[in-house]
């Protein structure tokens, strides 16, 4: 995949080149962005290897195009090729055809952006925002192969009144592909669980949003909803010495059998979870002459069913409740100078947010909380830098797979991290 990677990001440093890509009055455009990011943390190994040296942890190219007919039926897509921790992969952002007859109706077919709170349909308009990474408990890195988009139709419009404002709304129904290799969604999965998650698949998904703007001068509000039931995972049963650096209390299972039992009869066997997946945002923005402030909280509901060794000929279902909130303020200060900051945190299991039930490992494992600050420069019209620093208490968005982050059992609860971003959009 490397081969494909380096091929794209060629063809997107070509593309910068001014008036290259796209003509004017035509209704083929062209357009994307590259972009290189690198990151330092005084204590983790976190997306990249970031533990007291500065890592190029993430590359990044998205190459879209767009092509509009006579009769108003518009066809679209998008290539997103990445590098995350040492991880390479090319997706397809979205790839449909697009059609509205008026503004309270029109329908897209194909693969669709997924609508997520406020900013996943826009993760990659970087020039919006000063910082350089949305707020890193609603829109993790990592999880762009599951959250990002869906195959299927999706309809869309927006009803107006004078006193009432706008509502805009989008419902989908479809499926999404398969999430399968050594991604960092698949690995910060399988950390802390029995299983070695190798693959994900799903069966229907289906969902939506609806985003009021407001009768009041720059406020609007948002509310998605995404339903994933029957998703399948299957992976295989860790080895004692590999369970032994998760950074849950599943670390002490192979104790309670014993090392040799487990690593003759348990270790490397299949494994296979049925979850019913359920997740919810809700939240605000008020934009305010140069300034945009925006909240939003969401909860994702997980039933599973884990079928293993480990487990037994009849499994107990479990569940799984976790959820997270952050506050977010940004000034732009000038044409070429924004400032930004934001406040979140996240709870694995919103029944335990102290993780006063954890024994085996330090409470903070439990959860984390982010205050982010932020800046963004624009050099040219169309080249970005930006510096962003983290100061994090705990320990939840770390995983540990090949004991990448030591034992554990004697992790810190603060720690730091500093991300430095380079985009160029043409």
């Amino acid at each position: 995949m490397k081969s494909h990677l380096s091929s794209l990001l060629v063809l997107g440093a070509l593309c910068a080149t001014p008036h290259l890509c796209s003509a004017a009055n035509s209704p083929l455009a062209f357009h994307g962005s590259i972009s290189a990011t690198a990151a330092i943390s005084d204590t983790y190994n976190y997306l990249g290897d970031t533990k007291d040296s500065l890592d190029l942890n993430v590359i990044e190219l998205t190459l879209n195009s767009s092509y509009r007919f006579k009769n108003g039926l518009r066809a679209m897509a998008q290539v997103y090729a990445y590098q995350l921790e040492g991880y390479n992969d090319i997706l397809i952002d979205f790839a449909n055809l697009d059609w509205q007859q008026n503004e309270q109706f029109g329908v897209r077919l194909g693969y669709t952006k997924t609508p997520s709170g406020f900013y996943n349909e826009v993760l990659d308009l970087d020039s919006i925002r000063p910082m350089a990474s949305l707020p890193t408990m609603a829109y993790p890195k990592g999880f762009r192969p599951i959250a990002n988009n869906y195959l299927g139709l999706g309809t869309y419009g927006t009803f107006s009144s004078e006193k009432a404002g706008s509502l805009e709304y989008n419902f989908y129904v479809g499926t999404k592909d398969k999430v399968k290799g050594d991604s960092n969604m698949l690995r910060t999965q399988s950390s802390g669980g029995l299983l070695r998650i190798e693959e994900v698949s799903f069966k229907e998904v289906y969902g939506g949003s609806l985003i009021w703007n407001t009768p009041v001068e720059g406020l609007r509000a948002v509310f998605t909803c995404g339903v994933y039931p029957k998703l399948s995972i299957k992976g295989r049963v860790w080895t004692a010495q590999e369970m032994a650096y998760q950074p849950s209390d599943n670390r002490m299972a192979p104790q309670q059998v014993g090392v040799t039992t487990w690593n003759t009869y348990l270790a490397n066997t299949p494994g296979s979870m049925k979850v019913d997946y359920l997740t919810w945002h809700t939240g605000l923005e008020y934009t305010w002459k140069d300034f945009v402030f925006a909240a939003e909280y969401s909860q994702t509901n997980t039933d599973i069913l884990l079928t293993s060794a480990v487990t037994g000929p009849n499994p107990k279902p479990s569940e799984g409740r976790s959820d997270n909130f952050y506050v977010m303020g940004s000034w732009q200060v000038n044409r070429k100078f924004s400032v930004g900051a934001y406040y979140g945190e996240d709870f694995p299991d919103r029944n335990d947010r102290s993780g006063s039930t954890q024994l085996a490992v330090p409470a903070h494992t439990n959860y984390t909380r982010d205050l982010a600050i932020g800046g963004s420069y624009a050099l040219t019209e169309w080249w970005q830098v930006k510096l962003e620093h983290h100061f994090f208490s705990g320990t939840s968005l770390i995983h540990n797979n090949g004991n990448w982050n030591g034992n554990p059992g004697t992790w810190a609860k603060n720690w730091n991290y500093f991300v430095l971003k380079s985009t160029i959009s043409f």
